[in-house]
């Protein structure tokens, strides 16, 4: 015998019969934060987190920091690269979307030179040439006969702490992990170019700025996987480099991070003096100090606004 389920007849009776109106049924309003509390719990169910520890803390700003949504607000985890989001959003409220980096030079002596930094994170080599062409050209301070014997480098404005908590040691070579310090250049890291030797065996050629003090070898090979790699020893300015280029292959660029960013950055000024014809002794000191105070500025530049560096 077939058994038929009453209520599922009933209803279907009812909605299929002819004489009765349906009710229109309003479309169900899901509040704004229940919208955004499932779109973190599908997010959250993926498979590739199932053994992962997850703390989500989401509160509104203009609703007197009611929580929207939460999943283990009060786990204790690095907070890793969010603490850029962090650091962005002080930075702009206490400094300003409008504010920018100053670094300068300073010449308190014929013989020194001194460059002062101010934390700006975006300093690089084409800003050092302005700096040393500015130096060359001030014409109040610079006669073209004095020589420069000492580059000081003041980075005072930071601590000395240049590694964030609970960095990992192994990490210190690659550029998501370079030293933050008072005065900065090319995001404190700096580039070797390999290129491979004219015959198989040979040892390949490596191109630097000579800054970091370079040790290992790159063989030349004819055949078989090559692969080339560079690391800073830890604590020193000095890396290695090891591994294999194919023969007759392009060259390869490698990165590393520098161990003393201050003195890199003088190092590359040094580069940029010579290269805007400043003389420079050929044994010229290279030192960090504190410059003194009230001395004349002799060059400046600035960084863009801090809101378009962020």
């Amino acid at each position: 015998m077939k058994v038929i389920a009453l209520p599922a007849l009933i209803a279907f009776g009812l909605l299929a019969a002819p004489g009765f109106a349906q009710k229109p049924v309003p479309a169900k309003v899901v509040p704004q934060g229940k919208v955004l509390e499932g779109r973190i719990n599908r997010a959250l169910a993926n498979p590739t987190l199932s053994h992962a520890s997850v703390g989500v803390l989401v509160r509104s700003l203009d609703r007197g920091g009611r929580t929207i949504y939460a999943k283990n607000p009060d786990l204790a985890l690095m907070p890793a690269s969010n603490m850029k989001i962090l650091t962005a959003a002080t930075a702009l409220g206490v400094l300003g979307p409008d504010y920018v980096f100053h670094t300068k030079v300073a010449r308190p002596t014929p013989d020194t030179l001194v460059l002062i930094g101010s934390g700006d994170p975006s300093l690089d080599d084409a800003r050092l040439k302005d700096l040393a062409e500015a130096v060359k050209n001030d014409s109040r301070r610079f006669r073209g006969v004095d020589t420069i014997t000492r580059i000081v480098v003041d980075a005072s404005r930071f601590d000395s702490q240049g590694l964030g908590e609970g960095w990992q040691w192994d990490d210190e070579s690659f550029g998501f992990s370079a030293q933050s310090s008072g005065l900065n250049v090319n995001s404190n890291v700096t580039n070797f170019i390999v290129t491979p030797g004219a015959s198989e065996g040979d040892p390949a050629s490596v191109a630097s700025d000579g800054f970091l003090k370079l040790t290992g070898s790159v063989q030349t090979v004819a055949s078989g996987e090559g692969g080339v790699r560079a690391e800073r020893l830890r604590g020193l300015d000095e890396a290695r480099l090891v591994g294999k280029i194919k023969l007759g292959g392009a060259p390869v660029t490698l990165q590393t991070t520098v161990e003393h960013p201050a003195l890199y950055a003088a190092h590359r000024f040094a580069v940029a003096l010579r290269a805007a014809g400043v003389p420079l002794s050929d044994d010229v000191t290279l030192s960090e100090g504190v410059a003194p105070a009230n001395t004349e500025i002799v060059a400046d530049t600035t960084s863009a606004p801090l809101a378009e560096l962020c």
